[in-house]
């Protein structure tokens, strides 16, 4: 009987080591799920910030594309300007000649 015992001791003891290990690799296994819901979790919120900022790159170059055209119209506008301020000039300085002119004959009469 104590070598029963003994050997019921034995399968126990075993049976005592395996019942551990079983829990132990159900609780790595959770902490495993855990660990990849959580970076299921944070990827799926990464890829929604990713889209969002696809988005917003895509407005901003629409936006930029449209300052970039307003900035072409001006830079034309102000070259027109600048050839109209160039004929401006020189028409003032016609009238200043004719002017002048005027008034020097005005002093010869």
């Amino acid at each position: 009987t104590r070598q029963k015992d003994s050997l019921s001791e034995k399968f126990r003891s075993k049976i005592d080591q395996l019942e551990k290990a079983i829990y132990q690799k159900d609780e790595d296994s959770r902490k495993q799920l855990e660990d990849f819901r959580t970076v299921l979790k944070k990827n799926t919120t990464l890829s929604k910030k990713v889209a969002d900022l696809e988005k917003e790159k895509i407005k901003l170059a629409t936006e930029l594309s449209s300052k970039s055209d307003r900035l072409s119209i001006l830079r034309n506008n102000n070259k027109k300007l600048e050839g109209r301020s160039e004929e401006i000039r020189n028409k003032v300085e016609e009238i200043s000649n004719i002017q002048e002119n005027f008034r020097i004959l005005q002093l010869e009469n």
